[in-house]
């Protein structure tokens, strides 16, 4: 067994401010025996970092069973045990959608994966409802399945929430418009790609995670998901190349020491590498495993320190780095340099801002006796 740590980082680049925050965040979560000693505006201000990352309902948790109740503060108990509350509160209208969409899917035929908190918050998470899920994000191999299922919950009262200007969906988005279940009030997102979307030429290869399906059961319904060793790639790429037009979250990074922990020796670490780099997800998942290994000081295979290129000074033998978040116009640009061909992706790029007239007929009836150039105008205006 192997560890890996930074020893340096460059001063100012996003990686090292982002290690910062999260270390300060893993040192709240690890070292339990101050919470016993806080007062109630320490413990206050910590669950306000840690519900940044998603990390609140754990850390109570923990804290509360390494806290005496005799001899605790009341107050500093009150805020721990309210935020479990809180926690379960949510976690129980959560778990009310999640069974009406899996029903749904059941009754239309559709296969769905759950992928997220939806899945890892009943398989790997001690109490399900620690896992904070934002949303219900559902992934299906196949796009008619999660186009029917949109349709079939709009028909339901679904509210949709936002929609793409370019109402191409699966052109600009892995996912389809968020809907909005008018009984619970929570957020859906049924998904058509993991990484990117399904008209980008690195779709298909990234799909080939779904070849690594596990099957489990939620109340007494059958369940498929990803594989945990799938499950890891997916998550490090979420965190590193899907989420860079935001600040990354340390939960994704918690979801995958969990994985690793509840597998112990029994994760294939050789199957996690071959489908990194199968999907050419292999940098996002090296710079995943650095930092968990950097944050949680965990021990690894020499062969994966050694596959993933970590012993030494990564920083200078193979570029591990953090991305900025691009302009919308540079993403733009990378969807036409990805696409099947240059020809290709300049199409997609002027059907997606300029569509035919009888789109716009079909899509923007009430802006039929503006000119043309006009409702193309009013259609992009959002994206100003």
């Amino acid at each position: 067994m192997a560890s890996f740590h930074f020893s340096s980082l460059p001063l100012g680049s996003p990686l090292a401010a982002l290690l910062k925050s999260w270390e300060m965040v893993v040192q709240v979560l690890t070292e339990l025996e101050d919470v016993v000693y806080g007062n109630e505006q320490t413990i206050g201000s910590q669950l306000m970092a840690l519900d940044q990352e998603g990390l609140a309902p754990s850390f109570a948790y923990a804290a509360l069973a390494a806290m005496p109740t005799k001899t605790g503060d009341p107050k500093v108990l009150h805020k721990l045990q309210a935020c479990l509350a809180s926690a379960k509160a949510r976690h129980a209208v959560i778990v009310q959608e999640f069974g009406y969409i899996l029903n749904r899917c059941q009754a239309i035929g559709a296969a769905p994966i759950p992928i997220k908190g939806c899945d890892l918050a009943f398989r790997i998470y001690r109490e399900s409802y620690l896992r904070i899920m934002s949303d219900i994000d559902i992934y299906f191999v196949r796009l008619r399945d999660a186009e029917q299922l949109f349709s079939e919950l709009q028909a339901d009262g679904y509210r949709v929430l936002s929609v793409d200007p370019s109402r191409c969906f699966w052109d600009w988005a892995h996912h389809l418009p968020t809907l909005q279940s008018p009984l619970t009030g929570v957020h859906v997102e049924l998904h058509g790609g993991l990484i990117y979307p399904p008209h980008d030429r690195r779709w298909s290869r990234v799909q080939s995670l779904t070849r690594h399906l596990q099957a489990w059961t939620w109340e007494g319904m059958p369940v498929t998901s990803l594989g945990d060793e799938a499950n890891v790639v997916y998550l490090m790429a979420h965190a590193f190349i899907q989420r860079t037009e935001a600040r990354p979250k340390l939960l994704w990074l918690v979801d995958s020491v969990k994985i690793l922990e509840s597998k112990k020796d029994h994760f294939e670490w050789r199957q996690c590498l071959d489908l990194a780099e199968e999907t050419d997800l292999l940098k996002s998942l090296r710079l995943g495993i650095a930092c968990i290994c950097h944050l949680f000081h965990l021990d690894l295979p020499a062969e994966v320190i050694r596959r993933l290129r970590l012993s030494g000074d990564p920083l200078s033998s193979g570029g591990l780095e953090f991305e900025s978040p691009k302009h919308p116009l540079i993403l733009a640009a990378e969807r036409i340099y990805f696409s099947d061909s240059l020809v290709g992706g300049a199409r997609k790029l002027a059907r997606t801002f300029f569509p035919s007239s009888a789109y716009m007929e079909a899509y923007y009836s009430e802006w039929q006796r503006l000119p043309l150039l006009v409702q193309y105008a009013k259609r992009l205006a959002p994206w100003t």
